[in-house]
């Protein structure tokens, strides 16, 4: 089962091999998104008081990413659009971010 963030065609479903895929999936998603999730966004759009009603800490695992497609489309949409993070916060290794808006546009995208 290929848990991206995006429905797969028969054909692609047809040639995967849904076991390794799906781990390298969620190593990704734990080496990669939860990370910089964790640096530089949960500090505003945490549990206690999330900014714009957005908790992404409630995105541990790339299943639980899943469950929410639209609100990643979202997240990505303000990554790649440098609203997010804003400037006054923390600033991030442009390296490491510009490879968590790839991932995740690859989780997205498929």
């Amino acid at each position: 089962m290929r848990r991206s963030l995006r429905a797969r065609s028969p054909v692609e479903a047809k040639h995967a091999d849904p076991q390794s895929e799906s781990a390298q999936l969620d190593r990704q998603f734990r080496d990669t998104v939860l990370p910089f999730l964790q640096a530089y966004c949960t500090g505003c759009h945490g549990k206690e008081k999330p900014r714009a009603g957005l908790d992404l800490s409630s995105f541990a695992t790339l299943d639980a990413a899943a469950r929410d497609h639209r609100k990643w489309e979202a997240v990505l949409e303000q990554l790649r659009s440098g609203n997010m993070p804003p400037h006054k916060a923390r600033a991030q290794p442009q390296d490491e971010a510009r490879r968590t808006v790839t991932l995740i546009g690859e989780l997205i995208d498929g």
